[in-house]
């Protein structure tokens, strides 16, 4: 289990509130292990609402999410667009919502050895380097 401060974004967050998803047995689990409150973003969250809002109780589950405490908010995306404009040309060719860059960008993981991804694709997104 990662020490510290997990960055959650919305691959688990969506497995959470969608009893029907794949993972979600997997993704209760960890909510329930990992150190909360999980580090996220707005641009998470967007994508979390756009993927659940049309299903059967989607929007209430996912307004229950944001009222539970365990998540909060730790991006400034406008003073990172810098960042995000590097990833998102480096990686034009590579279908992504703005979360992914914006999580990749994330300043504080960065520099943070105890800040752990939270994510059914790490592997991936830890290989995202701007450059």
């Amino acid at each position: 289990m990662p020490e510290g401060r997990v960055i959650a974004v919305s691959g688990p967050l969506v497995a959470v509130l969608v009893q029907e998803d794949l993972h979600h047995s997997w993704a209760v689990e960890q909510f329930q292990k990992l150190p909360a409150p999980f580090l996220t973003c707005e641009a998470v969250l967007t994508e979390t609402f756009y993927l659940v809002h049309r299903l059967k109780h989607g929007k209430e589950k996912f307004l229950d999410l944001l009222g539970s405490g365990v998540l909060t908010l730790d991006f400034a995306l406008m003073a990172e667009q810098e960042t995000l404009g590097k990833l998102i040309r480096k990686y034009a060719d590579v279908p992504m919502s703005l979360a992914m860059p914006a999580w990749c960008a994330w300043p504080r993981y960065q520099r943070e050895p105890l800040c752990s991804p939270w994510t059914g694709t790490s592997g991936f997104i830890e290989s995202m380097a701007v450059g």
